[in-house]
């Protein structure tokens, strides 16, 4: 397996459903492809959250995650899409 992917997901509803890139083969493969409501992004290492869009390129380390009624959809290289909402 080339890398891997991983979904975190706080216990309570009051945390933001969060999706980190662990892939170490080419991490240029994941897009975001859709973004509705609040969706934010951190690069890999930063403190600060950004709002996500559409067409961002997520590399290594990279995290995005949704807030309440607000959802993103990733694709993956081998055109799988994988959608998260909260």
């Amino acid at each position: 397996m080339a890398g891997s992917r991983r979904v975190f997901r706080a216990d309570d509803d009051t945390e933001p459903l969060i999706a980190q890139t662990t892939n170490t083969a080419l991490t240029s493969d994941i897009v975001i492809s859709e973004v509705e409501g609040k969706v934010e992004m951190a690069g890999a290492g930063a403190q600060t959250w950004i709002p996500a869009f559409t067409n961002k390129v997520l590399r290594l380390g990279d995290r995005v995650r949704t807030r309440e009624n607000s959802r993103i959809a990733l694709r993956f290289s081998d055109k799988s899409v994988a959608r998260f909402a909260r």
